[in-house]
């Protein structure tokens, strides 16, 4: 799916769920939620553009929805898996996770 209509995608389950608390992980992830929490200034965005994914992650709250973009695809597998699994348990109603596959992965 293209990247254009995975944040479509995104953006149709961030309206019908109408999240009050969103987690926006990875480089520039947060700037999908400025629409919506411009139009809901009652929803908490907690952005997280850097750092040490693992240590930051536990010091989190919880969010109706944590979208994470341009992380996991850095990480090693252990890292990754452990870190989608602590925001899946401990942090996030519902985790959406964008990674780069096949052609649109240059890495």
């Amino acid at each position: 799916m293209p990247i254009d209509a995975c944040l479509e995608d995104l953006r149709v389950v961030i309206e019908a769920i109408a999240p009050r608390a969103l987690l926006a992980m990875g480089p520039g992830a947060g700037r999908v939620f400025e629409g919506y929490v411009a139009l809901h200034p009652e929803c908490a965005l907690t952005r997280m553009e850097e750092g040490d994914w693992l240590r930051e992650a536990g010091r989190l709250g919880n969010f109706d929805l944590a979208f994470v973009r341009g992380v996991v695809e850095h990480l090693p597998k252990r890292d990754a898996l452990s870190l989608l699994g602590h925001l899946r348990d401990m942090h996030a109603r519902r985790l959406y996770v964008l990674i780069p596959l096949g052609d649109a992965w240059t890495g």
